[in-house]
């Protein structure tokens, strides 16, 4: 097999999962070469602190490895004890630790700066965990020079500084839900994207006119927004009417779990309803080539006959060469 032609090897391995692709990184040190970057490819570590701290320091024996991951997920759920009454003596579910243990964000650190093809870093850990992570990226000069998205729980911006070279964000909708005792402020997120180059801009939040209006003031070259909306009924007219000043956005996409005031008359099933919003949107914002706006149960309309951009292709993540099993979106053991 090793003397497999380049191309032939490549269109084998199209069509092999990620346990397919381990699996023939065994054969011989050529598929070794060849499968490895596809199996790191992605890389990704959820759950408690126990969970993640061994899991980030045996990761961190492969410097090869560590070259190979162009995304990387770090997604942190603690829950206390909260047992109350006889079961605080009964149940022997005591809760998660809630901190990390003292040298591991040292530890991360040095798996970062190994990891010199990072594209897209998603990074999520409780608020109350935050300053620590901070003071240790700060005292080590942390610079993640080849990350172009970040995906972030809303009190995680702390790692903006530390990529100066960013263009693409996405809030971590789960985070939002997550226990934490300290209250986040999304515009404030937004305005410490000021001065830097972002194109792509994605979150689910409670919007309002000044979130809209921080993004104006944040993020003028912006491409591509999606907004997710949860809270009470939100009038699109309203924020369409900020972000026409958006001169260089191309993409909108609006998606809403409650009521919306669309500025439009008639059913909203009706195509002479979805063509009158069309108009609306296109009136307000001539700059904009697709948009897409979803209420569910009520209405999906497009424009311009393309997906919208997502944050991996945002952030220049390869895609997957995998032509099988399509939903596999496990990310390898470590």
């Amino acid at each position: 097999m090793d003397q497999l032609p380049e191309d032939v090897e490549l269109a084998i391995l199209t069509w092999a999962n990620r346990q397919s692709s381990l699996n023939l990184s065994l054969v011989s040190k050529r598929w070794r070469i060849v499968c490895l970057p596809e199996v790191f490819r992605k890389v990704t570590i959820f759950g408690t602190w126990a969970v993640a701290e061994p899991r980030v320091t045996l990761f961190l024996k492969s410097r090869e490895l560590c070259s190979f991951v162009q995304q990387f997920d770090m997604i942190i759920y603690v829950k206390g004890d909260d047992r109350r009454g006889l079961a605080w003596i009964f149940s022997p579910n005591k809760g998660d630790r809630m901190v990390p243990k003292r040298d591991f964000p040292s530890t991360l650190v040095k798996l970062l700066t190994n990891m010199t093809g990072l594209r897209l870093l998603r990074f999520s850990i409780p608020a109350e965990n935050v300053q620590l992570f901070n003071d240790a990226f700060s005292k080590a000069s942390l610079r993640l020079q080849s990350v172009r998205g970040l995906s972030l729980g809303i009190s995680n911006y702390f790692l903006v500084p530390y990529c100066p070279e960013l263009q693409a964000v996405s809030i971590d909708a789960e985070s939002r839900w997550r226990r934490t005792n300290v209250k986040s402020d999304p515009c404030s997120f937004i305005r410490s994207f000021a001065g830097r180059p972002i194109q792509f801009f994605s979150m689910w939040d409670w919007w309002t006119t000044e979130t809209t209006s921080a993004i104006l003031e944040a993020m003028p070259d912006l491409k591509t927004l999606q907004m997710g909306h949860f809270g009470s009924q939100l009038r699109l007219h309203e924020h369409l009417m900020i972000l026409k000043n958006l001169k260089s956005l191309e993409q909108f996409e609006f998606v809403s779990m409650w009521h919306v005031d669309l500025n439009v008359s008639g059913d909203l099933r009706a195509e002479s309803t979805q063509n009158q919003l069309k108009e609306s949107i296109l009136g307000t914002c001539p700059g904009i080539q697709r948009f897409n706006i979803q209420v569910p149960l009520v209405m999906d309309v497009s424009y311009g006959g393309c997906l919208i951009t997502d944050i991996e292709t945002a952030s220049m993540v390869r895609p997957r060469m995998c032509r099988v099993d399509t939903k596999d979106k496990s990310s390898p053991s470590v």
